[in-house]
Parts: C-alpha cells; structure tokens; sequence
C-alpha cells in the first residue's frame, strides 16, 4: 500500500531534527536534542544536551551543552557549556562558561519544536540584543562569561566568575575570585575595568568595606581591606563589588553603580595580639566633580595602659553657595 505525505511549502526549506540517547558500556552516556533548519530567510541551528564520562556515584565528568545559531540579517549565536568534574577527594569542580553575539540591533527568539520541548525541558530561546551587564541594546556585541567552584583536597576552594564585553561602542571586563585555604579567612576580590562614553572606568576590591577577616589565631587576628574606584565618564556605570555576611566574610558578588567623574580610594587594616593589644587604622580619599575629600583615623590600643587615636579630615567642595574649605583634627 503506497502512503503518500504532501508537504505544504512553495518556498526553498531544509530542516532537519530529532533527538537522540546513546550508552556506550555505561561509560559514555549521550542524551540530546536538535534541529537544523535552513530557508529562504535564513540558517537556524539548535542543540541542547548532556554527555556523562564515568559513574556519577564514584568519579565522573560531565558536560551540558546548549546552543543556538541564528543567521538572519546579522548574526546571533548562545552557546553555554556546564561541566562537572568530580575525583573524590582529590578535585571537585563545577563551571560554567557561556559565549554570546548579537548583530542583529534586536532580540532573536527561537521557538523550540514542539516534539522537542518535553526532551530539552523549555519552549523558546532567547538571544538578548542587550549585553550582559548593560542596560540598554546594541546594535553590535560579543560576551564572554564564566562562573564556577573548585575544591583540591578537600581543602582549599575557589569560587569566581568573570566576563569580558565588547559593544560597538565600549569594552569591559570584571572578575571576582573567593579563595578559602586551611590557615586563613576566605578572602575575597574584585575588579572591574570599562571602556565607554569617551572616557574609562574601573574598580578593585579586596576584603569587604570595613575589613575583612584574614587570619585568626589564638594569639592574633589580622583584618583589612583595600578598594580603588575611578570613574572618568560622564555618565553612572555599573562596576562589580563583594557581598558578605554579617560577620563581614565574602560570600558573593553583585553589580553596583560608580558615580561619574570620580576617584575614591580608601583602606582598613586591624590587627590584636592576644587580646591585649589593638592596632587599626583606615584612610579615604575622594575626588568627585564636587571637589575633595580626605579622612585618616589609626588608633593604638593598650589595653590596661590606654589608647592613642589620631583622626584627621580635610574637604574642599563646591557648593550652590560657592567653594567650602573645612579641616580637622
């Protein structure tokens, strides 16, 4: 008996999808899904899957990669790539990269077939036509970004992630790193470095505002800061800075907004020996488009035999009345 399909098209099409397992002795697992689809208005290809090296319950790596390609008067391309390494004792590592480009000037959303969607676990994609960490679109951008934890040992961990951006009209790149070692507190940092509006902007962070724990002893307990921030532009930009707990250790990062035409510079250091002893200090300097300001504070104590402070300021500000002079000490 002869069947016969009519396909309902009247312009050139090319697609092709499926999905697809493999399992390879239980050492190599293989589950994904795709789709390629070429027409007159363009060239669209999907992925999405997971690959598994080894046995999840002993030592294993692997891998979830989706990605998407879109060729329609410009060019978008997602493609994130998961990986999980796990050795036992010996090395545990999760990261997660991520590869992004628009060219397009818009958003590109792809609609994911619908014998696809239960395998893959989403309806649709989108390729945003804002870059990571802006806020408004281009009409050109590449992205680079990556996150991640790794374990050696069961000892010494490291938490970070970074991104490198370039638009038509600026560039940025920010990185952010927690390391926590036998010995010493997590310790934390930041930076940020931005090419934009005619001018350049950028922050480097280490330790939370306030100081940060370092080491703790028995018989000492050191902790510090340190921060730089400048902002040549002529507009607010958005630069990465640390999160921490209510005891001040670093547990994360988020974006914050530098005010333009600025420079502040400004650091902590505290240290006590045996609880008897005290020596801390903390510095600032601030130059804005309102004029300048400086603090100093270090204070010495002595337990049973007192302390000594020195604090000074000085501020030079342009106001709606005219320039303000003020010093202290």
């Amino acid at each position: 008996e002869e069947v016969y399909i009519e396909l309902d098209y009247d312009a050139f099409l090319i697609n092709v999808q499926g999905s697809l397992e493999i399992n390879f002795f239980d050492v190599l697992k293989i589950d994904g899904a795709f789709e390629i689809n070429v027409a007159e208005s363009g060239v669209t290809i999907f992925i999405d899957g997971d690959a598994v090296i080894g046995d999840p319950d002993t030592i294993s790596i692997s891998t979830h990669v989706t990605g998407l390609l879109a060729i329609q008067d410009g060019l978008a391309l997602s493609l994130s790539v998961d990986q999980s390494v796990d050795l036992g004792s010996l090395v545990q590592m999760d990261v997660a990269f991520k590869l992004s480009m628009n060219t397009m000037g818009k958003d590109f959303v792809y609609t994911v077939p619908e014998k696809l969607r239960e395998k893959v676990g989403f309806d649709s994609m989108t390729i945003s036509a804002t870059a990571p960490g802006e806020t408004e679109p281009s009409d050109f951008y590449v992205a680079l970004e990556g996150e991640g934890n790794i374990e050696l040992l069961s000892a010494l961990k490291l938490k970070g992630e970074f991104a490198i951006v370039f638009t038509n009209n600026s560039a940025k790149l920010t990185v952010g790193a927690i390391l926590d070692m036998p010995m010493l507190e997590p310790i934390g940092a930041t930076g940020t470095l931005g090419i934009a509006d005619g001018g350049i902007y950028g922050s480097l962070q280490i330790g939370a505002p306030g100081g940060s724990p370092l080491i703790k002893m028995s018989a000492f307990e050191l902790s510090g800061s340190f921060l730089l921030q400048f902002n040549t532009t002529s507009k607010t930009q958005k630069v990465k800075t640390l999160t921490v707990s209510d005891d001040g250790t670093p547990i994360g990062f988020e974006d914050m907004d530098l005010a333009k035409e600025l420079i502040y510079i400004s650091g902590t250091a505290k240290l006590s020996i045996a609880g008897a002893i005290e020596m801390s200090g903390a510095a600032s300097l601030k130059l804005s488009s309102e004029g300048f300001e400086a603090e100093l504070a270090m204070t010495l104590d002595l337990g049973a035999f007192g302390e000594v402070k020195v604090e000074a300021a000085a501020a030079i500000l342009s106001t709606s009345e005219g320039a303000v002079f003020d010093m202290k000490s």
